[in-house]
């Protein structure tokens, strides 16, 4: 009987060695790291700078943080209106001497969220937007700087209310019953 030289010989077989399972995961592998790459290069931590009456408006996913950075002057008034754009926004702004403060006005998901920022120092301020929303909904959200000028008593008077409203929306973000007491009063 004679034996065939094929039957004997082990690299005879559709797969030797299982190079097609390795490529196929090896595919898989490069895949989903090009997916992992693509979406580290969206999301920068880095803060977008911003200038005086400029609109920046962008799409923003619940939970996610988006910044800018402006150069405030000393002793000027400097209004931040941010269009929330279906996210429930908070604002925190870091001064140039490293204090934090966050605001969130109860205000519905379309209203914007008003803050007034009494610059005391020169230098840059970092304005951080977060959605604290585990929907994974995206808004699209708008944010612009300008500076109020108090020069008349209706332009005083704003300025007063702006102020009231900040106050309140930075009680309300502190989340408990003394500060939403507080926010009331304001």
């Amino acid at each position: 009987m004679r034996v065939s030289t094929l039957s004997r010989t082990r690299e005879y077989r559709p797969n030797p060695g299982g190079v097609i399972s390795q490529s196929f995961l090896v595919g898989v592998f490069v895949f989903f790291l090009s997916i992992a790459c693509a979406s580290a290069e969206t999301a920068t931590d880095k803060p977008f700078p911003i200038s005086l009456n400029e609109i920046h408006a962008q799409d923003l996913r619940a939970n996610d943080l988006l910044s800018f950075e402006f150069a405030a002057d000393a002793n000027k008034f400097y209004l931040i209106e941010v269009d929330q754009g279906g996210l429930d926004l908070v604002v925190t702004v870091a001064e140039p001497s490293g204090i934090s403060t966050s605001f969130n006005s109860p205000l519905y998901r379309n209203e914007s969220e008003l803050v007034l920022i009494e610059s005391t120092e020169s230098g840059l301020l970092t304005i951080t937007l977060l959605s604290n929303e585990y929907t994974g909904a995206t808004g699209h959200i708008s944010i612009q700087i300008s500076e109020v000028l108090p020069t008349t008593d209706v332009k005083q008077e704003r300025l007063n209310a702006v102020r009231l409203i900040s106050k309140a929306s930075e009680a309300n973000h502190q989340e408990n019953l003394e500060s939403w007491n507080k926010a009331l009063e304001a």
